[in-house]
């Protein structure tokens, strides 16, 4: 199936397009990690959606990245019935540019020569709004943290003892699991599903942003943290940890940073990211019962 196939009638035809009615004058800018998601063409509905899921934007320093949004008619989209069916989006990367297509949303990120993005979606306002945003903003902070040095984890990211623990594994690992265990015990979390990891003053440090999974973002604090450790999650009976070498450690670190993972032309960016961020981070994978007694394990490696 060619790229877009599953979501729009013509997908060459709507990403290569250059030109486009705005929903409007109103803009908003969103930041996360550190970076400002400048956000135009925006109905004053939409922009109130933003305002609402991200609040207002504080006063950053860093280079702005620009995010048009584009009106396109309902038309353009195939009609999708999510019954039974586990959803992803077709993402198609070209080197200087990466096209995205989903449920009644496309969009263009163009890499080069600076970042920049452009959304197109048939709704004004709405959950339907929220979430086609979202989704092409995760993508756009995953390669704005790329670009910057950093990374974007799938992961669930626990405060303890002043730095942050990345539980990392595949979907279904115990990622939210950890994090409801976590707040029972007093613990702050970050997030249980989406964690940026940037690199400042020669560490490596788990920076909060407003991605959540089962969780919600009620549940979760906002800040930056130093990496304290990694852990790669399973679960089992009884808590365990075994120590984990450095290739098996960034193999798995890679299959968690989703989007830009597949993307062949940055993939040894995103090792190198990886590497960096993990120098002097012990590693380890972590056996866990469901009842959540495994703190004590992390902390008695710390005090040995």
């Amino acid at each position: 199936m060619s790229f877009g196939e599953a979501y729009l009638h013509d997908a060459a035809r709507l990403v290569g397009r250059d030109d486009g009615q705005p929903w409007g004058r109103a803009q908003e800018s969103v930041v996360v990690a550190g970076r400002s998601y400048c956000c135009r063409g925006l109905s004053e509905d939409q922009a109130a959606i933003l305002r609402r899921r991200y609040g207002r934007a504080p006063a950053v320093t860093s280079p702005t990245i620009d995010f048009e949004l584009v009106r396109a008619a309902a038309g353009e989209f195939k009609p999708v019935e999510p019954a039974g069916w586990e959803y992803s989006f077709d993402l198609e990367p070209h080197g200087d540019r990466l096209l995205l297509a989903g449920w009644d949303f496309a969009a263009r990120i163009t890499l080069r020569p600076r970042l920049d993005a452009v959304m197109w979606s048939p709704h004004a306002d709405g959950g339907c709004f929220e979430l086609a945003f979202s989704n092409v903003l995760r993508v756009v902070v995953a390669y704005a943290l790329l670009e910057a040095g950093g990374v974007l984890l799938h992961s669930a990211a626990v405060v303890d003892g002043g730095g942050a623990v990345l539980f990392v594994g595949v979907s279904g690992a115990g990622k939210s699991t950890v994090s409801r265990r976590a707040l029972e015990s007093g613990r702050a979390v970050l997030s249980d599903d989406l964690n940026a990891v940037v690199r400042e003053g020669g560490r490596a440090w788990v920076q909060q942003v407003p991605f959540t999974g089962d969780l919600g973002p009620a549940n979760t604090v906002s800040g930056r943290f130093p990496l304290a450790r990694v852990l790669r999650l399973r679960k089992g009976e009884t808590a365990a940890l075994r120590a984990m070498g450095r290739a098996e450690v960034l193999a798995l670190l890679a299959g968690c940073s989703p989007y830009v993972n597949v993307d062949p032309v940055r993939r040894e960016q995103l090792l190198g990211n990886l590497e960096g961020s993990l120098a002097g981070v012990p590693a380890d994978e972590l056996t866990f019962p469901r009842d959540g007694g495994f703190w004590h394990l992390p902390a008695e490696e710390r005090a040995s």
